[in-house]
């Protein structure tokens, strides 16, 4: 847990890289932006840690490198961030930097929906698309061991 003084430097390296991602006060530079993302990351900032991990997915001011966009979801989605469960369900879904596995975006897909986000529904929807009734009822019985299904 961040406490005191951290909780306001996290906060401030946030907004200085959201200054630099788009150019407030301050000439627009998305690999600065990477860089206060990363200090904001390393003090648990889930925004920063999926904006930073969407710069990875699209290689914007960063190289492009879908294992660290995977490592940085996965951080923020840990922490409860629905858009990074929908984002590494999408990195599942079509096997960027992963190997292509329906179930795997599936659960994370409806982690997503469980915490609210209608766009977690939605693409649940899609991908059941993809899959057999078996692979369905497995994902389900493992959300449902977790605690974690709504349908």
């Amino acid at each position: 847990m961040v406490v005191g003084n951290e909780e306001g430097i996290r906060k401030a390296r946030w907004n200085l890289a959201n200054m630099y991602y788009l150019g407030s006060g301050v000439p627009e530079d998305h690999s600065e932006a990477a860089k206060w993302l990363r200090m904001a990351a390393d003090l648990g900032h889930k925004n920063a840690m999926y904006k930073l991990g969407v710069m990875y997915d699209e290689g914007d001011g960063v190289p492009q490198d879908y294992a660290k966009a995977k490592n940085l979801y996965e951080m923020a989605a840990y922490s409860g961030f629905s858009p990074a469960m929908i984002a590494l369900g999408i990195l599942y879904f079509q096997g960027h930097g992963v190997p292509q596995d329906n179930f795997q975006a599936y659960i994370q897909f409806s982690l997503a929906a469980y915490w609210g986000d209608p766009n977690g529904t939605k693409a649940r929807e899609i991908v059941a698309r993809h899959m057999t009734p078996v692979e369905i009822k497995q994902a389900k019985d493992l959300l449902k061991s977790w605690g974690k299904l709504n349908e």
